[in-house]
C-alpha cells in the first residue's frame, strides 16, 4: 500500500487496521475461489494465482486489484483512497520455486514504488539481472559478517560549548578483499530487504560494546558510542542482542545510545516506546535520528522515552532564512523537553559558530570529524585527555604561584 503510513499517522492505529481489513476483503472479492490471499507484513499482501493461461492474464487480474484498491475507502469519520504498488511474477518463467516467485514479484513492486506507485509492474529481465546483483551482494555480505569482514568506524560528535567530543556514532563499514570498501548505500538496503539486517545490527551492536569496553580499559569510559537501529531489529530480539552484548563484553550501557529515525519511531509507536522502555531500564539512552525529515508529530516525543534529537544535516547546511530559524526553533523545543539537541552535518566554521550562538548542546559533521577507523577515533581522544590534564596542570600551578602562567607557557 503506497499511503498506508500516512493513514497511520494522520489518523491513528485503529484507522490503519480497518484500512488493512478492508484492502484484504477487496483482495478476496478479486480473487477466485482457488487463489490465495495473504497478509506477508505490515501493508504488503500477496496473492497466489493458480492455472491461468497466460501471463496476459496476470496483468488483466493485477490491473483488476490495482482498480478495486482505488475505490475510496469509508474509515468511518473520513474516507481515504488507497492507493497501491503492484508486482507481479510469473512461474516458470520468473522462478520455479515458491520462494523465488516471492522475490521476483517483490522486486517488481519496489520498481512499481520507485516509478511512484499506483501501477503494475511486471517482472522483467531487467529486474532479474538486478535481483541476480542482489542476491549475489547478499551472499557475498552473508560471508563479510561471518569472516570479519566489516568494521565500525566513528564519528565524532563534539560539545558545542568547547568542542571536546564526548562520543561518537558508530558507523559499519565493509572492506572487501577484492572490491575494497563498499559504501554502506550499497549493502544496507540489501540487508535490510532480508533477514541480513537482523544478523549484521547484531554484529554493530558486539563491535560497539567492544569499542566501549576498550574505551574504558583505555581510561577513557566517559565518552559514549551511537549505534543505528533498523525498524526491523526493534520488532525483533533487539533488547535480547544487546544485553547479550553488554553481558559478554562488560562495557556499560549507560555508554550506549541506540539511534531509530524519525520514521521508524512512528511506524509502531506503541511498540518502539516499549522497547525503548526496556533498553532504559537498562540504563541505555535512545536518540531520534534525522529529526524534522519524517513524520514524528510532538505528540509522538512525549510518547517515546528519548533523551536526544539529532537535527537533520539539511536544516543545518541549508542555513537560509526559514532553516535557520527551524534550527532555532528546534533546539529551544528540545531545551524546554529536557532533551539534548545534536546538530548533524556541521561542515563550516559558519554554521558552527550558528548552532553555537543559538545554544546547541552538541554537533557533528565533516567540520568536526569525519568518521573514522577505532584506533584513530582512541587517538584523537587521548590528545584531547593530554591537552585537558595540561591545562588543567598549568591551572593549578597558576593557583599556587601567582605569575607562572607566563613562564610555563
Amino acid at each position: 500500500l503506497d499511503r498506508f503510513k500516512d493513514v497511520n499517522d494522520t489518523f491513528g492505529h485503529e484507522a490503519g487496521d480497518q484500512l488493512l481489513r478492508e484492502t484484504a476483503r477487496r483482495l478476496a472479492e478479486c480473487a477466485r475461489h482457488e487463489d490465495t490471499v495473504a497478509r506477508l507484513a505490515g501493508d504488503e499482501f500477496a496473492v497466489l494465482l493458480p492455472h491461468l493461461r497466460s501471463a496476459d492474464d496476470v496483468s488483466l487480474v493485477a490491473g483488476r486489484i490495482l482498480e478495486a484498491l482505488r475505490e475510496p475507502i469509508d474509515l468511518g469519520r473520513f474516507a481515504v483512497h488507497n492507493l497501491a504498488s503492484v508486482g507481479a511474477a510469473v512461474f516458470p518463467h520468473d522462478g520455479s520455486e515458491p520462494g523465488d516467485l516471492l522475490s521476483a514479484a517483490d522486486a517488481a513492486m519496489y520498481r512499481a514504488k520507485e516509478r511512484g506507485g499506483a501501477v503494475v509492474e511486471m517482472f522483467s529481465a531487467t529486474l532479474h539481472e538486478q535481483a541476480a546483483t542482489r542476491l549475489e551482494l547478499e551472499t557475498a555480505l552473508h560471508r563479510a559478517i561471518a569472516q570479519d569482514e566489516l568494521v565500525l568506524y566513528y564519528q565524532p560528535i563534539v560539545e558545542a560549548s568547547d568542542g571536546r567530543t564526548s562520543g561518537a556514532e558508530s558507523l559499519v563499514r565493509w572492506i572487501h578483499p577484492e572490491k575494497g570498501m563498499i559504501p554502506p548505500n550499497d549493502f544496507i538496503p540489501v540487508a535490510e530487504q532480508s533477514d541480513l539486517i537482523i544478523e549484521l545490527g547484531n554484529w554493530v551492536i558486539r563491535a560497539a560494546c567492544e569499542q566501549l569496553a576498550e574505551l574504558a580499559r583505555l581510561g577513557l569510559g566517559d565518552r559514549f558510542v551511537t549505534i543505528n537501529v533498523s525498524p526491523r531489529h526493534f520488532r525483533e530480539d533487539l533488547v535480547t542482542s544487546i544485553t547479550r552484548a553488554l553481558r559478554d563484553t562488560g562495557a556499560d550501557p549507560s555508554r550506549l545510545v541506540v539511534e531509530l529515525t524519525e520514521n521508524a519511531a512512528v511506524e509502531d509507536v506503541e511498540l518502539v516506546a516499549e522497547r525503548l522502555r526496556e533498553l532504559r531500564q537498562l540504563g541505555i539512552k535512545a536518540a531520534i535520528d534525522d529529526f524534522g525529515t519524517g513524520y514524528c508529530g510532538l505528540q509522538y516525543l512525549g510518547e517515546l522515552p528519548v533523551s536526544t534529537l539529532k537535527l537533520d544535516r539539511s536544516f543545518v547546511q541549508a542555513m537560509t532564512p526559514s532553516a535557520a530559524a527551524i534550527v532555532a526553533a528546534t533546539i529551544a523545543m528540545a531545551k524546554t523537553l529536557g532533551m539534548t539537541l545534536v546538530a548533524e552535518g556541521v561542515e563550516t566554521e559558519d554554521q558552527r559558530r550558528f548552532l553555537v550562538s543559538q545554544g546547541c548542546d552538541r554537533m557533528q559533521g565533516y567540520h568536526l570529524g569525519r568518521p573514522m577507523p577505532a584506533a584513530d577515533f582512541v587517538e584523537r581522544l587521548q590528545a584531547e585527555d593530554r591537552e585537558d590534564a595540561e591545562v588543567r596542570m598549568r591551572q593549578a600551578m597558576a593557583d599556587v604561584v601567582p605569575g607562572l602562567p607566563s613562564l610555563v607557557d
